[in-house]
């Protein structure tokens, strides 16, 4: 089959959470057999730094993106009856190499995300082609959970209307898609609770456990552990903030020796002054391989608050 990904984040390279989870999908419907072409948003400021893999060089498009997180952005996006997190996504030239693509006849057209599921009705009117949304979340259960851990009357405000608005979307693209895909059982539960009706699957999230753990890679460093996330998302931050704050302290005053690497993109600068003179703690930041890192040490933290899929 012909089968057309439509990612929010770029699968290459695999650094993180939903570029990791794209990534492995899309690497298995190639190994199927299909072939997968992609169109995907990148960061202005952060063009891809590693090379496409080959089976994707010539079915590989993007579109740069530069999100502006501003005090007026937040200001009309509140008074606004759509919500900002989904709209800015809303690009004329996403739009116009999606129209070239779609000159191609696809079997599946598939929207990993609910950012991009914004081009549903433009899919709709350009192609005969069955439409699947990769729901990594439902997103809106992520902006309630929020607003019940927040004690910051303002924040609570902020985040209900962001929730609510992001519920009214979701359940406004289910009438739309022909079929959901999942990462855990309690994500399809909540969508048929929201009233779809069609074809659902889920697929756990996977990783090629052989490439973890490949022997030439060497040794460990000794009582290391390590986190890589994408520190510009909120759950990623409170997390992390969390464990140190928490659990860290505890374990560095038992075992002084152990050290904590942290990596990813977008760590803020109050973490990295605040734990720049600390031998324990070391920001690595961006790195260039995320299974590579994780090989490097010996124990992998996932501090997680809000994980709305595995309650």
């Amino acid at each position: 089959m012909k089968i057309l990904l439509l990612c929010n984040q770029s699968p290459f390279p695999p650094r993180e959470g939903a570029p990791i989870a794209i990534n492995a999908v899309a690497n298995g419907l190639m190994q199927l057999g299909h072939e997968v072409t992609i169109l995907t948003f990148v960061p202005k400021a952060a063009p891809l730094v590693e090379s496409v893999p080959l089976p994707f060089k010539d079915r590989f498009f993007t579109v740069p993106i530069h999100h502006r997180n501003s005090f007026f952005s937040l200001i009309t996006g509140a008074f606004s009856k759509k919500s900002q997190k989904i709209q800015r996504y809303n690009s004329r030239d996403f739009r116009d190499i999606l129209l070239e693509i779609l000159n191609e006849s696809f079997d599946i057209v598939q929207m990993e995300t609910i950012f991009v599921t914004l081009y549903i009705d433009f899919i709709k009117a350009h192609t005969n082609a069955k439409i699947v949304f990769r729901a990594h979340n439902v997103e809106h259960l992520i902006w309630e959970r929020m607003v019940e851990l927040t004690n910051n009357p303002f924040k609570k405000i902020y985040f209900s209307s962001v929730a609510k608005k992001i519920k009214r979307f979701e359940i406004g693209i289910l009438s739309k898609v022909d079929a959901i895909v999942t990462i855990t059982e309690y994500d399809l539960d909540r969508f048929r609770m929201l009233g779809f009706t069609g074809s659902m699957l889920t697929l756990p999230f996977g990783i090629d456990v052989g490439k973890i753990h490949d022997s030439s890679f060497g040794h460990p460093e000794a009582t290391s552990f390590c986190h890589i996330g994408e520190m510009g998302k909120k759950t990623n931050i409170d997390g992390i903030r969390w464990f140190l704050n928490n659990v860290w302290n505890l374990i560095h005053i038992q075992y002084p020796d152990v050290k904590f690497y942290i990596a990813g993109r977008n760590i803020p600068a109050w973490m990295e002054k605040k734990y720049r003179k600390r031998d324990d703690i070391i920001i690595v930041g961006e790195v260039p391989s995320a299974t590579e890192f994780i090989r490097s040490k010996c124990v992998l933290i996932v501090p997680i608050l809000l994980a709305v899929g595995f309650v």
